[in-house]
């Protein structure tokens, strides 16, 4: 007989029977909710790969995020009669990456995962070759980012943002992140910015509007 609350093994992770409702679990194979104080470990994805992975992940219930914004797109058919049907297409705001969360304090690494997972390649490494983590903080810097992405703006919206110019996220208030270099200006009017993040320079996509100078 089965207790409510038991977890029982699914393949290499677990599932949680709690009144009908399937838990979400970290890395560490622990149950884990947005109460739970967590740390985020950060997997390296194919190129246009990220989605797949993240979709795969949860629905293997994992605690997973993937930072993302629509990109209204034209349609080749539509292009080629003139028409101005689009679509929205999902982008990654930090291209080739992806996040999955675990208890705080856990010292698992995500091994078990990437091993699992179509499209994953790795995750990051501190200097001594274990996970490297990101805090609750970060992850909520990503998070207004990415909401940001998804506001309409208008791809004429002048700025004077060169590359190789030292800017600052907006959304970072408490000034956790280094300065970022702008690394490409793309046509649509955004930008793609350099942070060192994780042991590594990372990239990340953005509006004009959500960086100032430095």
């Amino acid at each position: 007989m089965e207790m409510a609350g038991e977890l029982k093994p699914i393949g290499p992770y677990f599932k949680g029977q709690v009144v009908g409702y399937v838990e979400q679990i970290g890395f560490d194979g622990a149950p884990i909710d947005f109460r739970t104080p967590r740390i985020w470990a950060a997997l390296q994805a194919r190129p246009s790969k990220e989605q797949d992975a993240a979709d795969w992940l949860k629905r293997a219930n994992l605690f997973a995020y993937w930072p993302c914004y629509v990109d209204q797109v034209r349609h080749s058919h539509a292009r080629g009669h003139g028409h101005g049907w689009r679509y929205g297409r999902f982008r990654p705001v930090i291209p080739g990456y992806l996040f999955i969360a675990g208890r705080e304090g856990s010292h698992a690494d995500p091994s078990s995962v990437i091993r699992q997972t179509p499209g994953v390649i790795g995750y990051m490494r501190d200097a001594s070759g274990h996970p490297a983590f990101l805090g609750n903080d970060d992850i909520e810097i990503i998070r207004h980012i990415e909401a940001g992405m998804n506001l309409p703006l208008d791809p004429k919206t002048a700025h004077k943002f060169r590359v190789g110019d030292k800017v600052r996220f907006c959304d970072d208030l408490l000034g956790r992140w280094p300065p970022g270099v702008v690394e490409r200006l793309a046509d649509n009017g955004r930008l793609s910015i350099g942070v060192a993040m994780l042991g590594r320079i990372v990239s990340v996509i953005a509006h004009p509007h959500q960086i100032e100078a430095m």
